[in-house]
């Protein structure tokens, strides 16, 4: 489950532009993997990464995701975030592939 979630941009350093898309995410149940599926998009272009972790029942931590692609004035137009058990992602994947 998403406690919060966030998108923001940032200069790392001079001329270097990221933006960060992030959730706070507690696991409900039991302990299992949980992937964390992140966009961004700029314009007419997307990008989607995820992250995998193990939680605990009852855990909660912040994952984040680092966009390096977007540009500075660019204009971030939507950041768009999942989180689903690991499971649920493999059954997913299997279905894509029928």
């Amino acid at each position: 489950m998403i406690v919060s979630s966030g998108c923001d941009d940032s200069s790392t350093r001079l001329l270097e532009y990221s933006v960060r898309n992030w959730v706070e995410v507690r696991n409900d149940g039991a302990s299992g993997d949980v992937v964390f599926t992140a966009a961004v998009t700029e314009g007419t272009h997307e990008w989607v990464k995820t992250q995998r972790i193990h939680l605990s029942g009852m855990e909660t931590q912040r994952m984040e995701l680092v966009f390096d692609e977007p540009t500075v004035g660019g204009g971030v137009n939507r950041c768009r975030a999942s989180v689903t058990s690991a499971t649920v992602e493999i059954i997913r994947r299997l279905l894509q592939t029928m």
